[in-house]
């Protein structure tokens, strides 16, 4: 009884950012209603073929092409609500966060723990990406270890 106590107070002392249960929710909702048609595009793809349809699956493969980038996207924003997670704790901070380049950074994932000593500071700068006909400019922001490490925390 005494050790559930003094995990629950220490969990009571720790700060945890993550994605919330309505976006996870969602997500996996949109998901798993999207997961059934999907997944029908092949067998409707191959029937056409089969039975000699070319003309009229032309737009059908274009309409799997989007479909198919549109669940990818759906897929990693998915896989990184439910994965990414900053705890603030006593002493140091723990962070499993995303560390791909680029706008929607991919599926790799960087798990630390850093102490707050050795922490130099945390950057926010500008970066632009994209190019000249769809620039964006996000701010980034990362943790600088003294080492000369940095942690990406994530871009807005």
């Amino acid at each position: 009884m005494a050790r559930t106590a003094a995990k629950a107070e220490r969990a009571r002392d720790r700060t945890v950012y993550e994605a919330g249960a309505g976006r996870k929710t969602f997500l996996s909702l949109a998901f798993l209603v999207l997961l059934p048609f999907y997944a029908s595009l092949p067998a409707m793809l191959f029937q056409r073929l089969m039975n000699g349809l070319w003309f009229d699956t032309v737009g059908l493969m274009v309409f799997s092409a989007v479909f198919t980038a549109l669940m990818a996207l759906l897929a990693v924003q998915l896989y990184q609500s439910i994965r990414a997670r900053v705890e603030l704790g006593d002493t140091s901070v723990k962070v499993t966060l995303p560390q791909g380049s680029g706008a929607t950074p991919m599926l790799r994932f960087v798990n630390k723990e850093i102490p707050y000593d050795q922490i130099q500071g945390v950057e926010t700068r500008c970066v632009l990406y994209g190019n000249a006909m769809a620039p964006v400019l996000l701010r980034a922001t990362r943790l600088v270890t003294k080492d000369g490490q940095h942690v990406r925390l994530g871009n807005v």
